[in-house]
């Protein structure tokens, strides 16, 4: 099979896979924020695409676990735009549930750019750390796949065309003074196809490179795949590190 077909046939089974998986997830409702109280600082997780708060949810019991209250929200993210998702979903949350508190985020994937766009709107006055997990601050050239795919832009919603490699340019920067931003990037990925779709190192979604960010604190690349990224138990101890001391 050659280079050129290989794309193909993944990129078709791919989009296949993922309307199936979208249309599951559209026939869901979305949660209520899941509070764990403490003592400490409110920590604001906010999960990916396609993705429900059962994804963080092994990060914020840890985080609770080591004194932080933790507020796992949801949002239903084949929907609507990024930023339309930040004023839905993550404004109300943190105005709600961390109001009087030092404020940190821990997101995952398409989270950081939802983010991203909250803090273009809002900054709050507490604001403590950020850790983003594996976001695609760059695009995916995954996405530019899907798009190119009619069926799977109709099903995934406007969300996708934000993650396409070419669009960094339109999402807002985070330029809040003296902010500390911690990115944890992957470099394994199961499928052996992924290299002939994704340049240089990537955690079979997103690369290496695409993770980064011009003013991140501190950088760490570890050897866990895109979707298993919160779950791990050197990510979530980094992820720590950083929020407690702002370096991993």
């Amino acid at each position: 099979m050659t280079k050129r077909k290989k794309i193909f046939f993944i990129s078709t089974i791919s989009v296949l896979i993922i309307i199936l998986a979208s249309s599951l997830y559209l026939s869901r409702p979305v949660l209520e924020p899941k509070v764990l109280d403490n003592t400490g600082d409110c920590v604001v997780l906010v999960h990916g695409f396609l993705a429900t708060p059962v994804f963080m949810d092994n990060m914020a019991e840890f985080l609770n676990k080591n004194s932080y209250r933790t507020v796992n929200i949801d949002y239903p993210s084949s929907q609507y735009d990024i930023e339309v998702i930040s004023e839905k979903y993550l404004e109300p949350a943190v105005t709600e549930y961390c109001e009087d508190e030092k404020i940190h985020f821990v997101t995952h994937s398409m989270g950081g750019l939802v983010l991203r766009y909250y803090l273009k709107n809002n900054q709050p006055e507490d604001l403590g750390r950020i850790v983003m997990l594996a976001p695609p601050n760059k695009g995916s050239e995954i996405a530019n796949i899907l798009n190119r795919e009619g069926l799977g832009k109709v099903a995934l919603g406007p969300a996708l065309t934000e993650l396409e490699t070419g669009y960094q340019d339109e999402l807002p920067s985070i330029d809040i003074k003296g902010i500390e931003i911690g990115i944890i990037a992957g470099n394994t990925s199961l499928e052996p196809i992924k290299p002939y779709i994704i340049p240089g190192e990537d955690d079979g979604l997103v690369s290496v490179e695409s993770t980064k960010l011009a003013n991140m604190t501190d950088f760490i690349v570890l050897p866990v795949g895109h979707t298993l990224m919160p779950t791990n138990s050197a990510v979530k101890n980094h992820t720590l590190n950083f929020l407690n001391n702002g370096k991993f």
